[in-house]
Formats: C-alpha cells, sequence, structure tokens
C-alpha cells in the first residue's frame, strides 16, 4: 500500500476518539489519551520508537514568545533546566517508576492518561541530555538540525491539508539554543529547582510552568 491509496486526514485527539467510534477512520496515529480510548478496539501496528528509526520522529518542543523570552529570561532558562534535570532523573530511575510512583501520577494528572498505562509509555520515548539536544540530529545549529528539518517537513504536511497558511522557508532560525547550551554547562551539578524561577513572573505563569514540571511528559505515539 502506498500513500495513493489512503486519505491522510489531520485531527486532534479528541476528533480521533470522535472519528473512531463513528467507524470514519480506519487507522490512527495518536498519543494518551486518545490512545488508550481507541486501543480498546484496535490493534498496535507500530510505535513512536519504531517511526523514529524509520526516519520520523515525534517529539516535544518547548515555544516560548520573543517578548515573554525577553522579559524573563531567568524564568526560560530556569525552566529549560528544571525540564532537563527531569529527563535525566527518567534516565537514572525510570525504571523503577509504577503507576503509584508521584512521578507517574502526576504526569497522568497533566496528561489525561491513564497512570497505569505510563510506565509503559514512557519506555518508548527518549529523553535526551542538553548535550545531546545540541547535536545535528536533534536541535543542531544554522547549519544542520533535525528539528528544523522535521519542522519543515510536518508544516508543509499542514499546508497540504490546508490547516495552516503559509510556510516558512527555513525554520533553522526559530530555534534558540542559547538555553539548553547553559543547561549542559550545568548538567553535571544540581540543576535549578522550581523554587529558583524569580518571584517577578506573574503567579499564574509561575502556576503553570509547576504545573507542566511535574514530570517528563510523554511523547509517545502509537498506530492503529
Amino acid at each position: 500500500m502506498n500513500a495513493q491509496q489512503v486519505k491522510i486526514i489531520n485531527l486532534g485527539p479528541t476528533e480521533i476518539i470522535a472519528a473512531w467510534k463513528r467507524g470514519d477512520i480506519a487507522a490512527a496515529y495518536t498519543w494518551d489519551p486518545a490512545l488508550s480510548a481507541i486501543k480498546q478496539s484496535g490493534k498496535v501496528l507500530t510505535d513512536s520508537e519504531e517511526v523514529g528509526r524509520w526516519g520520523s520522529p515525534t517529539f516535544e518542543a518547548w515555544i516560548v514568545r520573543n517578548a515573554f523570552a525577553e522579559q524573563y529570561p531567568e524564568f526560560v532558562q530556569a525552566f529549560a533546566d528544571v525540564t532537563l534535570a527531569a529527563n535525566l532523573e527518567y534516565r537514572e530511575y525510570g525504571h523503577r517508576w509504577t503507576p503509584s510512583s508521584p512521578q507517574i501520577q502526576a504526569i497522568a494528572r497533566i496528561s489525561g492518561s491513564r497512570a497505569a498505562d505510563l510506565p509503559q509509555l514512557l519506555k518508548g520515548s527518549r529523553f535526551p541530555t542538553a548535550q545531546e539536544q545540541l547535536a545535528a540530529e536533534l536541535l543542531g545549529n544554522d547549519k544542520a538540525s533535525g528539528l528544523a528539518r522535521v519542522l519543515q517537513s510536518t508544516a508543509d504536511f499542514l499546508k497540504a491539508q490546508k490547516k495552516i497558511d503559509r510556510v516558512l522557508p527555513d525554520y533553522r532560525n526559530i530555534i534558540d539554543t542559547k538555553y539548553v547550551t547553559q543547561a549542559a554547562h550545568s548538567q553535571g551539578s544540581k540543576l535549578s529547582s522550581a523554587s529558583s524561577m524569580p518571584n517577578s513572573l506573574p503567579k499564574q505563569a509561575r502556576n503553570d510552568a509547576f504545573n507542566t514540571l511535574a514530570g517528563p511528559a510523554t511523547s509517545a505515539a502509537e498506530a492503529l
């Protein structure tokens, strides 16, 4: 079967659940909580780890508005530090996490996923260190960036699906590695904690950040 023999449509997780229940779609590539819902009556064909080996990784990217970063650079740095610290924690101790572990419970609360499903889902994800994120296959630099390449192909797909109106000619100039670079210098020692985030940040923004940083979120997805 080739791409010309199927109709590919772009749906959000909630829309996928509804379309699956109606029988409007024959297959889906999605993540929790949609994954748990449709897996009850579907068969898993592949997962993100395998698709990544095929050359099409799925990942989560943290995006900050330019104005916010300029006004609160210390917070953005602390956010990067804490997120990368969570990655390290999972790499070192994640094999011990169970559905009842505080980290798994936090991820379930934030993502809406079932705690029972998360340990296995997390195993299908990579949690790169700061130094690994700076490599050409991920953030890279102005000459080579795996992230820029994936963003370009994703943007092209979304434009073809009429989900966006415009595609940038090059996505390398929107990738700022200075926060990860700084984190890489300090990752050998204890990184910043949530308590180090500047008090000048609006209260709601701080609360949102604390909720996000409760634990590393999974980007694992499976195709059914």
